[in-house]
């Protein structure tokens, strides 16, 4: 295949031209498209991680298992007195996040803010107006996850229902 290649280009060098500036073109297209179009897997982040059970789980070890689950895209991993940073360069999925931290006794917060200080007023504000930001996500999931069994029901009762229609004839 090589072979034809290159002897089909060695009679034609215009076309091989005209082949060089599409990929050419193709590939600036794409570039500029990528870098004018802003997604949420490219907004940095920091989670921000609470342990519940801090006898059997304390934060030594959490902090442990966070830099084991967050090896790539971490710009720093910090412990401060109850609570565990992980600052990201992206922002990842909360079906992914379930997953990493599993049956782990921790409760985590995503937040945009990279700032220690505004952390901090976040976090005063969150615990004063007792907002829900800590778990939103896995709410989120759970719910979804309930409706999709909602739906799973609902089509085997209809098979069920036609089933017992016929059993009875």
């Amino acid at each position: 295949m090589k072979r034809i290649c290159a002897h089909f280009f060695s009679f034609s060098p215009q076309l091989l031209f005209k082949q060089n500036s599409v990929q050419f073109n193709t590939s600036v297209s794409s570039v500029s498209h990528n870098q004018t179009k802003p997604t949420m897997a490219s907004t940095p982040t920091t989670i921000v991680v609470l342990t519940q059970d801090k006898v059997n789980f304390p934060m030594k070890y959490a902090y442990v298992v966070m830099n084991q689950l967050f090896q790539y895209g971490v710009k720093e991993i910090t412990q401060k007195d109850d609570k565990i940073f992980i600052s990201l360069t992206y922002t990842p999925r909360a079906t992914t996040l379930k997953k990493k931290f599993g049956n782990l006794p921790i409760r985590y917060m995503r937040t945009r803010v990279q700032n220690t200080e505004d952390i901090k007023i976040l976090e005063k504000v969150v615990k004063r107006y007792k907002f829900n930001l800590i778990d939103e996500d896995r709410e989120d999931t759970e719910q979804r996850q309930q409706i999709i069994q909602k739906r799973k029901l609902q089509i085997t009762d209809v098979y069920t229902s036609g089933e017992e229609e016929e059993e009875g004839n």
